[in-house]
């Protein structure tokens, strides 16, 4: 991939090399869409989430959220099926600390060679979740499903005395640097503390965060060009703060 320079910044851009071919009736890529026009083309989005698409495959859900998030694989079905082939931009700036922070424009090209939108992504290795490693300790108590819907931590300390579990004192609490939250404690949602320690490998993060920031830069461009917004939220990983797969 070439890389140039621009204001300080590395820029690497890849090329498409898109075939130059007329485009098929009924895409509907150089002209407005008619309102019937619009509803088929939904119609037929929601028919391909129906019966091509897989929950906790191409599209997953966070409890508390109303709208599911939409995945690397979701988005690219959806690219797949109206021909869309992504071209991305990446720059690359490093800030102190060898810390890296990534910012990818995906551009989405009609197989005629028609650019029909754009999505952005950025990815860090200063996000928590790959700036830190961290164990979660549990209590041993589930996440009650009501909690969900507000999220309030500060109700966790009452939640767990009234479901028998045992809370650590503030002396280990300052001590260990711990942070009452929830977490996974073998598949399950748990209440539990979080410790948190500087990751001394970071740059081992690096290329995982390069391929986090492509992925949520395809995800946004495909929401965007198909006004999908009313269906899908953004990534899971964004809306937790837990580390996911770079593929999915």
């Amino acid at each position: 991939m070439p890389s140039r320079k621009v204001s300080g910044e590395k820029v690497s851009e890849g090329k498409s090399n898109l075939p130059v071919r007329k485009a098929e009736p009924g895409l509907l890529i150089e002209r407005e869409m008619t309102a019937t026009e619009v509803l088929n083309q939904n119609k037929r989005i929601r028919d391909i989430v129906e019966m091509v698409m897989k929950p906790n495959v191409h599209y997953g859900s966070v409890p508390g959220i109303p709208k599911p998030f939409l995945q690397k694989p979701g988005a690219e079905v959806l690219a797949m099926t109206f021909r869309l082939i992504p071209r991305y931009t990446t720059k690359e700036r490093v800030i102190e600390g060898g810390h890296v922070i990534y910012t990818v424009k995906c551009v989405l090209h009609h197989i005629s060679g028609t650019r029909v939108g754009e999505g952005v992504g950025a990815g860090s290795t200063q996000e928590k979740k790959y700036r830190y490693r961290t164990e979660f300790i549990s209590t041993g108590v589930d996440v009650p499903p009501a909690w969900w819907d507000q999220k309030k931590m500060e109700n966790l300390p009452k939640i767990v005395k009234n479901q028998g579990g045992k809370l650590l004192s503030p002396e280990v609490i300052k001590k260990d640097k711990l942070t009452l939250s929830y977490g996974k404690d073998n598949g399950k949602w748990k209440i539990g503390y979080i410790k948190r320690i500087e990751n001394p490998d970071i740059a081992d993060q690096i290329n995982t965060v390069l391929k986090m920031a492509k992925k949520r830069a395809l995800v946004d461009a495909v929401i965007t060009v198909f006004g999908l917004s009313d269906m899908f939220t953004q990534d899971k990983d964004a809306l937790t703060g837990e580390k996911e797969d770079d593929a999915k």
